[in-house]
């Protein structure tokens, strides 16, 4: 989640870029996205926020000064409602609680007033069972033509199943670097 959230915030200040890294010819990805693209007027959920739910609470934040999303919500522990009242928050940044397991069954849809233009995730993975919910919960909550952003270990049980999933589903992976490799890496345009 700190990965996550220092992006967010670092992200905001290129609000137009391309954050995503070439393909291995040189050619833009198919999937290019900006900061714009992915959160202004955007509903975004943060899927397993854990007790701090830090790109929430920078989304939170921004979105405090006139910056980003139409909405955010977090699914997460009894714990992040009380960091998102402590800091101020609770008027932007909204706490769900969501069971992952509740969509493996083909027969739970999700209303559309509880989806997403775009999932955050990070270090949700610790086994196959974990990436077969996250996978499904992904599937059933972000809206048509959305995107999720998610930061996972290179090495971890679970993350093989996740890509091959999230693969055999439609999407497509797209690596968005830790450091901006366009530039000075700073905040120009």
């Amino acid at each position: 989640g700190v990965i996550l959230a220092g992006r967010v915030c670092s992200w905001s200040g290129r609000p137009r870029e391309d954050l995503t890294e070439s393909d291995a010819d040189g050619s833009p990805p198919a999937a290019g996205a900006s900061f714009d693209s992915l959160f202004r007027g955007r509903r975004v959920l943060e899927l397993g926020a854990g007790a701090a739910a830090l790109p929430s609470m920078a989304l939170g934040r921004l979105a405090e000064n006139g910056l980003p999303a139409s909405g955010v919500d977090v699914t997460a522990s009894d714990g992040v409602e009380c960091n998102v009242r402590a800091n101020g928050l609770d008027g932007l940044v909204k706490v769900r609680h969501v069971n992952w397991n509740d969509y493996l069954d083909d027969g739970s849809a999700e209303d559309d007033r509880h989806k997403a233009d775009t999932i955050l995730f990070a270090d949700c993975i610790y086994n196959d069972d974990c990436a077969i919910a996250l996978c499904r919960a992904i599937e059933r909550l972000l809206s048509p033509g959305g995107c999720a952003l998610g930061v996972l270990p290179l090495f971890r049980a679970g993350i093989d199943v996740f890509r091959k999933l999230m693969d055999g589903a439609g999407f497509e992976a797209v690596n968005v670097p830790l450091v901006s490799t366009k530039g000075g890496g700073g905040g120009e345009e």
